[in-house]
């Protein structure tokens, strides 16, 4: 019976001081590596990582290429010169908005209270029930022949001013919007439409009808592109404060950073004093720094 062969011996650990390959004559350790390969921007390090010979013989051969270029005074000759100030403006630019942004503004815990106290409106938390009519200004095509015809906005807008006069006169809201809604989500439920706050992805006039009711309330009927709404305010609360302080924070960080952009906008807007020369239009202008 053959003998079993030898485990194979457990592998050095590797450390900074490691050499772990060798490139045109030189040997390069773990620590080396790790060096060049930073300059490969975060989004990138981890495709990087995954062939990691790969990406040093592509730093190594761009660095002597680049090497070359710099002997040849190649960054000293136009359009090469002017791209690479373009391209260096850009970062430092960048750099700097980032600076301002997530290090220079800074908003106390004192800031942040004093702002909640006078805003509470904008913490406010509203839970609704809705009935939903819709309309189509254009038939459809080739409908089924089962399918439910739809109504033109005059009939849509008769139909819920009747529903309206219906909840006025006391007939269950949640019954007739089980009965009556096109929103078939809100429908299931009674017509509970769930949360509504002051950052909620609806339209405005929708926010605005909803945190001018009270409890107990239904709004008029609320014209919208495709529709005619009836909202129930069901309750409605103020957050507390400890629930949106980060929110605020991120807030008037926001809104100090535009303030300082839309400043810095002014600041250097352009008065024209020959419009002759400026009648030329570029195709397409300039982008205007943004924050990442």
């Amino acid at each position: 019976m053959p003998a079993a062969a030898a485990p194979a011996p457990p592998s050095a650990p590797i450390t900074p001081d490691t050499v772990v390959g060798e490139v045109d004559g030189k040997k390069y350790t773990a620590g080396d590596v790790d060096a060049l390969l930073k300059i490969f921007p975060p989004q990138m390090q981890r495709q990087v990582r995954s062939d990691l010979s790969r990406a040093l013989s592509y730093v190594l051969t761009m660095k002597y290429l680049a090497s070359q270029a710099e002997k040849n005074k190649l960054e000293e000759q136009s359009p090469l010169k002017e791209t690479l100030e373009y391209q260096r403006m850009g970062a430092m630019s960048q750099a700097e908005i980032n600076q301002i942004r997530n290090v220079d503004i800074v908003v106390t815990p004192a800031d942040e209270e004093k702002y909640y106290k006078e805003h509470p409106e904008l913490y406010q938390e509203a839970k609704v029930k809705v009935i939903y009519v819709a309309y189509s200004a254009v038939p459809p095509k080739n409908p089924a022949p089962d399918a439910k015809k739809p109504l033109t906005e005059a009939e849509a807008k008769a139909k819920i001013e009747d529903l309206k006069k219906q909840v006025d006169a006391g007939a269950d809201f949640g019954k007739l919007a089980k009965e009556n809604s096109d929103d078939k989500d809100s429908a299931a439920k009674d017509g509970d439409f769930g949360l509504i706050k002051k950052n909620s992805p609806y339209p405005e006039p929708i926010k605005k009808t909803v945190f001018e009711l009270k409890p107990g309330q239904v709004s008029a009927p609320l014209k919208q592109p495709n529709g005619f709404y009836l909202i129930r305010m069901e309750e409605s609360k103020t957050l507390p404060y400890d629930q949106v302080r980060t929110q605020i924070n991120d807030e008037m960080k926001q809104k100090s950073f535009q303030d300082f952009m839309q400043n810095l906008q002014k600041r250097f807007e352009v008065k024209v004093e020959n419009t002759t020369f400026f009648a030329t239009k570029p195709q397409a202008p300039p982008p205007v720094p943004q924050a990442r």
